[in-house]
């Protein structure tokens, strides 16, 4: 199985891998090879965020910012449904909400934004790219999807979130949902991997927030399985919900556009077995002199509206201010 099936096209690319290392694209015709100079090349591979999304508009860009009514009303939905199944005897999941922030932007062309995102989050995978059909897309993501280096399988569970040097104990509400992503991303491991070990949870920053991290590990049994975990492990309920099938029917019918690559992921392949992938987070895309902000978070039955706002207005703080 092709692990990156479903990726999109892109026409130039440029990051910085948290561990320091710089790739930038050399354009080729049938995918996309970025070089770095010392450790030599890979090929990138850009996943959407709902790769069954076949519909003209899946790549729209955003016209508008979405009101806080339309979020509240959302959130509200959302936990309606959740605190409906508590109610009845059943474990609630989560839904992940995000919303849309249009900004007026001075310039199209995203080396200046890149720059200023490196400054500011030299720990994170910080990047831009170009695509014929989803446009230009800069993030400055704090989570890994997957780290392969041959058998070994490396990746984390992030979730929860609050501002950054909190301080304090985390509530319970972060620690479960925190906790939901755990349980699935240890669930997913365990189906192809042997030797799964889950770290304890640690706070970890980034930006103006921290969040709650679970660092897990496995050893893969099959080569070959490496695809069918990936897209098993994509999108984790930290940028979707749990389950699945139930969060992504909500987002569609919630959300007022199309996420397009915002929670989908970025892949770098070495080639040799090993790659680098990390989720498309706090990220933007731009065009015309707009910039689209996408800031989302995890949906519990306990909720709150205005709080979960708030949320996404500091995760999304670095953005509007570079």
């Amino acid at each position: 199985m092709n692990p990156f099936a479903g990726s999109i096209r892109c026409e130039s690319f440029h990051c910085h891998l948290p561990n320091g290392e710089e790739y930038r694209s050399v354009v080729r015709d049938d995918v996309t090879p970025v070089k770095n100079e010392i450790a030599g090349e890979a090929t990138l591979y850009v996943m959407p965020f709902d790769i069954s999304d076949d519909s003209d508009d899946r790549f729209a860009m955003p016209k508008k910012s979405t009101p806080r009514e339309t979020h509240r009303r959302g959130v509200e939905e959302i936990t309606r449904r959740l605190r409906a199944e508590r109610e009845n005897g059943t474990n609630p999941g989560k839904t992940v909400l995000s919303r849309v922030i249009i900004r007026d932007i001075l310039s199209d062309k995203p080396t200046p934004f890149y720059r200023k995102l490196l400054d500011n989050n030299p720990d994170a995978f910080v990047f831009y790219l170009t695509t014929r059909e989803a446009g230009i897309w800069l993030g400055a993501s704090p989570e890994l999807l997957c780290r392969k280096r041959g058998y070994k399988i490396e990746t984390m569970a992030l979730a929860g979130t609050r501002p950054s040097n909190d301080g304090r104990d985390w509530d319970d509400k972060n620690r479960e949902e925190q906790k939901i992503v755990e349980r699935f991303i240890r669930d997913v491991l365990s189906r192809y991997c042997d030797n799964v070990q889950c770290s304890e949870p640690y706070t970890r920053k980034a930006g103006y927030v921290e969040h709650i991290c679970s660092d897990l590990t496995g050893e893969l049994r099959n080569e070959a399985d490496f695809g069918r975990l990936l897209k098993d492990l994509s999108p984790t309920p930290a940028l979707c919900g749990y389950p699945r099938s139930v969060a992504m029917e909500e987002i569609k019918r919630l959300e007022m556009w199309p996420r397009g690559l915002y929670g989908g992921y970025i892949a770098l392949d070495y080639g040799n077995g090993d790659a680098d992938i990390y989720v498309n987070l706090r990220s933007m895309r731009i065009e015309c002199g707009k910039a689209a902000i996408y800031a989302g978070g995890g949906i519990m039955a306990d909720s709150d509206p205005d709080s979960e706002w708030e949320e996404t207005e500091r995760k999304s703080l670095f953005l509007r201010t570079i």
